[in-house]
């Protein structure tokens, strides 16, 4: 979708137009953090390798229960817990700082005493370099698809509840029946919206699978600096709690607290919908591109991350949700 600007002195944009005060860099971060990165070649060279060598879980469990040398089966399972870690490791090799949340038991530990947990979009990265099947997300609706559990909690917000199954080819580890619930009062994009609640449930599940079937639960902050070079540091890391506010959140001090987590669901609902990289980062600067008070165009962004106020994921949140590409818009224009 192109820009379709008139030109003259009532300079205006076809979209829905919003106004604003702020100059960009007040709403948007001047730099974009750095773009995700590839697999290196001898990482890609490993994963072709082993890909006829590895063990599933079924050929896995059978070969125990066959195998009578204690010795045998002793190797077998050295030699399955090393290619589980292999894949670990290799897994956050490819992710980057931004990717993370630290949380501190203590604001008084150590940064390398923090845990770290994967988000949205590292999940994503992660899954698709792993080949990872996200399947039979229930309950389903014969007539309308996927149709989550609705109930209401005692506030009168709605609470959904999903099921999928997970599993991953490079390391044959499965995860099965795993249940998923979401309520509207927690804070997440376009929670005002029940089709943008389902989505966000969807794409916890997606996430929570890909971190239980690459052990990327709960990892120490020592084993992403292990795997770390070219840059990457925990500094860069998103924070969470046990961090405060003050000097330990100076990486993010350019940034309205929230604005993380919020623009990165944004950004994993319009990818997920997209389906391409490129196609959601048009869509994104499509969100973000509003005219000036002083009547001049800013263009917008496409790269979430550099959203720097609450208020511009809001409206960004609000384009998306009127956006042609969308399917729970009005304005829908797709197949």
């Amino acid at each position: 979708m192109k820009e379709e600007i008139v030109e003259g002195d009532d300079l205006e944009l076809k979209k829905p137009e919003i106004m604003f005060e702020d100059d960009p860099k007040d709403l948007f971060l001047e730099t974009e953090t750095e773009n995700p990165v590839a697999l290196i070649s001898h990482t890609v060279d490993v994963v072709e390798e082993d890909a006829n060598k590895r063990i599933s879980e079924e050929n896995w469990l059978q070969t125990i229960q066959d195998e009578g040398d204690l010795d045998k089966i002793e190797s077998l399972i050295v030699k399955w817990a090393g290619t589980v870690e292999r894949f670990r490791r290799m897994a956050i090799n490819t992710t980057n700082p931004e990717d993370w949340v630290l949380f501190k038991k203590s604001k008084d530990d150590d940064i390398l005493e923090s845990s770290a947990l994967l988000t949205a979009s590292g999940c994503r990265r992660v899954g698709q370099l792993f080949g990872i099947k996200i399947m039979n997300k229930r309950p389903v609706d014969a007539k309308t698809g996927f149709a989550p559990e609705k109930a209401e909690d005692g506030n009168g917000n709605t609470t959904l509840t999903m099921w999928a199954d997970g599993f991953s080819p490079a390391n044959g580890q499965r995860v099965e029946n795993l249940e998923v619930t979401i309520n509207a009062a927690e804070d997440f994009t376009g929670r005002k919206f029940e089709g943008d609640l389902r989505a966000a449930l969807q794409t916890r599940a997606d996430s929570k699978i890909v971190r239980i079937l690459t052990g990327l639960i709960n990892v120490p902050a020592r084993d992403l600096t292990a795997e770390w070079s070219n840059g990457k540091t925990l500094e860069r890391c998103h924070k969470g709690a046990g961090f405060g506010s003050s000097k330990a959140r100076s990486a993010q001090k350019t940034k309205e607290k929230g604005v993380g987590a919020r623009a990165e669901e944004l950004w994993a609902e319009i990818v997920r919908v997209m389906s391409d990289d490129e196609a959601a980062r048009q869509v994104l600067k499509e969100c973000t591109r509003f005219k000036r008070a002083d009547g001049s165009v800013f263009n917008g962004i496409d790269n979430h991350q550099r959203f720097g106020k609450l208020s511009a994921v809001e409206i960004a949140t609000k384009r998306w949700a009127e956006h042609e590409m969308n399917p729970q818009s009005k304005n829908y224009q797709g197949a």
